[in-house]
């Protein structure tokens, strides 16, 4: 009966319908252009031009997307409802169709998810993040993500780690994690040069999709800034990840339901002034500002009542939150960085492996037998097997987390076809994972390279971010939000006028719309996101997907 079926049903059919007509849409190569792209969904607008289309791994982390929750009844529903994670209620009982909102609102994706408005970021520098996070002591800690970068002989006597912690430098390279990483000077120097005044803001961007079902945190806020120094000998971004704590975890995901409704408040018309998003969105990431007396809207006051710390609040990092370091060094490669922001008495940083980035030469250089990341590509593989490239997650252990990525560095598909010099076991591997595909899944119909071409996708940063070829490359950066190109913010309430830093076609035409479908239903259905039953622990995202792994 379809009134007995979860809402979350419907949710997911209808995303599914979404991504479907996307990929159609890019089979006919309408998107495989240079050219900017059209704007994003407005409130008149409704869906963007194109729909939700191919992803993998999200832009934004490498922990992917999140998954959805609901439910009906106030009970695990049907097979279905139980295998999408459902857990709350629908206060009417089975097949009840519940009340539409009284202040309905189609949410805009370039105010409640991603904001690229270079007016409207202009007062989230980093100088004053810096102090959000560690107060007088903001400088020190972004020195010592500076030293981080330099072995130990070479840097000055202070806190925080260096390059060779782990093993001695030899031909520029150290290794973390037991995998192969370089010590860039040209990174160090950046640093150490640049500093706050030309770091810019870049974006902020809203990903409540990667709560878990359960609500045992409210998703994170991302904030991040690009180097504006012209002359400048490498091209960087950097990105602080705050995983923001839940204040009412024993309400589930109800406990996020301020959070969202602040970022649902800025698609209204009261939030048309350019001027009053800016303040906003100052008051919900920056420490001071954010207080019962400063917040006047409705929704900032409820985010103060609830108990919500300020986005960017050092209780939102520590060994949760990410600091993710994007640079063009002066070979012409880019490299990926993740860090910790921890307290002084830890040295204020902590030198992580790419959370879920596959260490792609030491799984074609040894032996799968014996090598227990290729087990875990082998575990993986149920990540892998949807056709959808939104849904497919990488799911390995942290110890097979690589060091670092680089966009000239080798790929999986390469490396099972003998491509790679130093990958004698690539062909190796080729076969086992062909064997593990004809013995357990059959129906899928998959080859090893399919996987390989997922794994690259969906588990380095270099295969989200640097997609060679493909209708989703971005024009002109590796960034999914490039400060050298400029597109219309929107389409309505002034922002057809205003010019936004322009967005990839990857986050257009795929993670926007999915994004902005997640928040919408959530926003639409308040009171029906409940703890999960009896005190479960999540293991799915708000979406339905697969919860990862991440650094300990």
């Amino acid at each position: 009966m379809i009134a007995n079926r979860p809402r979350r049903a419907f949710f997911r059919e209808g995303l599914l319908w979404l991504t479907a007509l996307s990929l159609l849409t890019l089979r006919c190569g309408k998107f495989a252009t240079d050219e900017p792209q059209p704007p994003l969904a407005s409130a008149e607008g409704g869906a963007p031009e194109a729909a939700a289309g191919s992803g993998g791994k999200s832009p934004e982390t490498a922990a992917g997307t999140g998954s959805s929750t609901g439910g009906q009844g106030g009970q695990a529903g049907e097979a279905e409802s139980t295998a999408s994670g459902a857990g709350g209620g629908e206060g009417g009982g089975a097949g009840a169709e519940p009340e539409p909102r009284a202040d309905a609102l189609v949410l805009r994706p370039e105010r409640s998810l991603l904001i690229s408005d270079p007016a409207v970021l202009e007062g989230l520098t980093l100088e004053r993040v810096l102090w959000s996070l560690a107060g007088v002591n903001g400088h020190e800690m972004y020195l010592a993500f500076a030293r981080s970068f330099v072995p130990r002989a070479l840097a000055e006597e202070a806190a925080g780690p260096r390059c060779d912690d782990e093993a001695a430098v030899e031909a520029g390279a150290s290794s973390l994690n037991g995998f192969p990483i370089p010590c860039p000077a040209e990174a160090e120097a950046l640093l150490h040069s640049n500093e706050n005044k030309v770091w810019k803001p870049l974006s902020v961007t809203n990903r409540f999709d990667l709560a878990p079902e359960g609500g045992e945190n409210c998703g994170e806020q991302h904030l991040s800034f690009y180097l504006s120094r012209v002359g400048a000998l490498v091209t960087a971004s950097l990105r602080f990840s705050a995983v923001i704590a839940n204040p009412s975890p024993e309400l589930g995901l109800e406990g996020c339901r301020p959070l969202v409704d602040f970022w649902a408040s800025l698609s209204r018309a009261e939030y048309d002034r350019p001027a009053d998003r800016a303040h906003a969105l100052e008051a919900a990431f920056l420490g001071p500002s954010l207080s019962s007396r400063s917040a006047s809207a409705p929704e900032l006051q409820a985010l103060v009542a609830a108990g919500y710390l300020p986005f960017m609040s050092p209780e939102h990092f520590g060994r949760r939150g990410r600091l993710q370091l994007l640079y063009l060094g002066d070979k012409g490669i880019w490299h990926f960085f993740e860090h910790a922001l921890v307290s002084a008495d830890e040295g204020w940083v902590l030198r992580r492996p790419l959370t879920q980035s596959l260490p792609i030469l030491a799984l074609v250089s040894q032996e799968p037998s014996g090598n227990p990341c290729a087990s875990q590509l082998l575990a993986s593989l149920p990540g892998l097997l949807d056709d959808d490239p939104v849904n497919q997650r990488m799911n390995v252990a942290p110890s097979c987390f690589a060091g670092t990525d680089v966009t000239e560095g080798p790929t999986l598909l390469s490396g099972l076809y003998g491509w790679v010099p130093e990958g004698t076991y690539g062909p190796t591997l080729e076969k086992l994972l062909e064997r593990e595909l004809n013995m357990r899944y059959p129906s899928y119909g998959l080859y090893p390279s399919d996987v390989a071409a997922r794994a690259d996708f969906a588990g380095t940063c270099n295969g989200c971010h640097y997609p060679k070829g493909s209708p989703f490359a971005n024009p002109g950066t590796i960034a999914h939000v490039n400060p050298q190109r400029t597109e219309p913010c929107g389409r309505s309430g002034g922002d057809e006028e205003r010019s936004c830093y322009a967005r990839s076609p990857l986050l257009k035409l795929s993670f926007l719309p999915r994004w902005t479908a997640l928040l919408q239903n959530f926003w639409d259905h308040p009171g029906e996101f409940p703890a999960l039953p009896g005190g479960a622990t999540s293991t799915l995202g708000v979406d339905g997907t697969q919860l990862v792994q991440q650094n300990p």
